[in-house]
């Protein structure tokens, strides 16, 4: 049987008629005006179905649609589950879905052609399941972290949008998008990376030449402001020994900078950055600078404060929500590196018998640069992120979600619909049972119970919703023992900040020199006590091994002499 049926095209069409042309053809029949042929000439009502609905009084047209397996109720139950899984961070794939529908048809009694052996639904019953619920795709998921699940919740988003508007309505920067700016920087690996392309059907291995097993990472170092204004980027290598070719090919205004032990930004080279690079490209005047709380940014108080005299005010995103409230993450560094990966690809078809490397690396971030920074990419990031203009509406509810499930490890509780009615219990008079109030065996609880001096409390009624999440209950994400503290939005070149990391340094520093005393006087001591040891120990060896005068040695070489 095929997974979708096809009506022939010479095949009479089926129900043609509307609920009016019933009503008129039943009443036309039952008051013996016409006959049930002549209406079925006139109104289109066959004969059969005519006589059926005179006994039965119905006159609803109904659906000719198939229902499914589990019934229209129950599938929709069945997708209210499938949305919360998601919601939660654990949406199902093909093969748990298919698994779920065996186990609750299993819980309801509703006969089925489920494979008993695999204990799933088959692969034709999940396409038509889709079919039937176009409110659920199949999609790629992309992984999330805990800490940022947990991180991105409402509290601290609208904290954030509240010292936003509280900044730029006090240092008037609600009408200037050009003194707005968002700074990050993100990694590239040296190395052209194959996607999806076109062969010979039934190919089982298609390979793609690629430079090397693995590139070298370069940092991408990234600022633009809400105006659409990007300032040319910066290109971070590991080393020491900088060359002149590792700035070919890059834009006008940029730079390359060297570290010694990574690839990555430090303090250092985030304070040179800000000297050299940013503050010869900001306009006069007060400008908002947005970036997230890494620590190589907000606690360097040498930074902080060659911001606060260039006019230059910082504000930290809190942790763990840049993937919703940073402006290049949303709509600059995916189609960067897009555009990377095919500039590095189209370098590999020309240069196919050579590696890229940091020397071209320049030319091929270059391309994908220019085409990546434009000016609608810059000014769509900040508005989806309510930057500007000012919307703290702006982030989607999905971003939420999670968060909203999971309260620090409780997963709120679904709530049933009040009209949901219980199943019915076996009742022996009825042999058929509709798929969706399925009776359950007396071996499963049920609403009748086995006691019957069982209080009406005591008594669990089941619905097709418990028994849904007693098949598969949503996960509940542990609760951490140990928590570090989280750093929300702040303005990090106020000064009470600033007075508060210069009190935190002053601690630590002198609490690490307290260690240092400490460590060196338990040194000393255990010096002390080790040299009284060994006396003690050349003592008790002259003691028990001679006279009570000299050592034996010792006695032993006096004898020796006198011979």
């Amino acid at each position: 049987m095929p997974r979708k049926y096809k009506r022939s095209v010479t095949a009479p069409s089926r129900a043609a008629w509307s609920e009016e042309q019933l009503r008129e053809a039943i009443e036309k029949v039952s008051t013996n005006k016409i006959s049930a042929r002549e209406a079925h000439r006139r109104y289109g009502v066959p004969p059969r179905t005519l006589n059926r609905r005179l006994q039965t009084r119905n006159f609803e047209k109904g659906l000719l649609e198939p229902q499914g397996v589990l019934g229209k109720d129950n599938e929709k139950r069945l997708v209210a589950h499938i949305q919360r899984l998601s919601a939660a961070g654990f949406a199902p794939d093909r093969q748990t879905v298919r698994t779920l529908a065996y186990k609750f048809a299993e819980k309801l009694h509703i006969q089925h052609t489920f494979s008993a052996e695999k204990e799933m639904a088959g692969f034709a019953w999940m396409q038509s399941f889709l079919e039937r619920h176009p409110e659920l795709s199949v999609r790629q998921a992309e992984g999330l972290s805990l800490s940022r699940a947990r991180g991105m919740n409402r509290d601290d988003v609208r904290q954030f949008f509240n010292l936003l508007n509280q900044v730029v309505t006090e240092y008037n920067l609600l009408e200037k998008p050009s003194h707005i700016f968002n700074m990050d920087e993100t990694g590239v690996q040296l190395i052209n990376k194959p996607g999806k392309v076109i062969t010979t059907k039934g190919t089982k291995d298609v390979h793609v030449l690629t430079s090397k097993e693995r590139g070298e990472n370069v940092s991408v170092v990234e600022c633009c402001s809400a105006d659409g204004r990007f300032i040319p980027p910066v290109l971070i290598f590991k080393g020491v020994n900088k060359k002149a070719e590792f700035s070919d090919g890059l834009p006008a205004g940029s730079k390359v900078y060297m570290n010694k032990k990574s690839s990555f930004i430090n303090s250092d080279l985030f304070l040179l950055w800000l000297k050299e690079h940013f503050i010869p490209n900001k306009p006069n005047g007060k400008c908002l600078f947005v970036f997230d709380g890494h620590t190589a940014h907000s606690t360097d108080i040498d930074m902080l404060q060659v911001a606060d005299d260039n006019d230059i005010i910082i504000l930290c995103l809190p942790s763990h929500c840049t993937q919703a409230l940073q402006p290049l993450d949303r709509s600059f560094f995916r189609p960067f590196k897009t555009y990377f990966n095919q500039e590095a690809q189209l370098w590999m078809k020309n240069h196919s018998n050579r590696n890229l490397t940091r020397y071209q690396a320049g030319d091929v971030i270059g391309k994908a640069w220019i085409r990546a920074a434009c000016i609608e990419n810059a000014i769509n990031g900040f508005k989806a992120c309510g930057i500007y203009p000012l919307d703290p509406n702006a982030i989607p509810d999905h971003f939420f979600s999670i968060a909203d499930a999971v309260d620090f490890g409780r997963i709120s509780e679904c709530t049933e619909s009040d009209n949901e009615e219980p199943l019915a219990p076996p009742s022996p008079r009825h042999t058929s049972v509709t798929p969706n109030l399925m009776p359950i065996e007396e071996s499963q609880p049920s609403v009748s119970g086995t006691n019957k001096n069982s209080s009406p409390s005591e008594t669990k009624e089941f619905t097709p919703t418990k028994l849904l999440h007693e098949v598969s209950p949503i996960p509940v994400a542990p609760i951490p023992l140990f928590k570090r503290r989280k750093q929300g939005a702040s303005v990090l070149t106020s000064p009470l900040n600033i007075a508060n990391l210069k009190v935190r340094i002053i601690n630590k520093t002198t609490k690490k020199c307290r260690n240092t005393e400490t460590l060196t006087c338990e040194s000393r001591g255990s010096l002390k006590k080790q040299v009284g040891k060994r006396s003690k120990v050349k003592k008790a060896r002259g003691k028990w091994s001679g006279s009570d005068e000299e050592p034996l040695s010792k006695q032993g070489r006096n004898d020796d002499n006198s011979d």
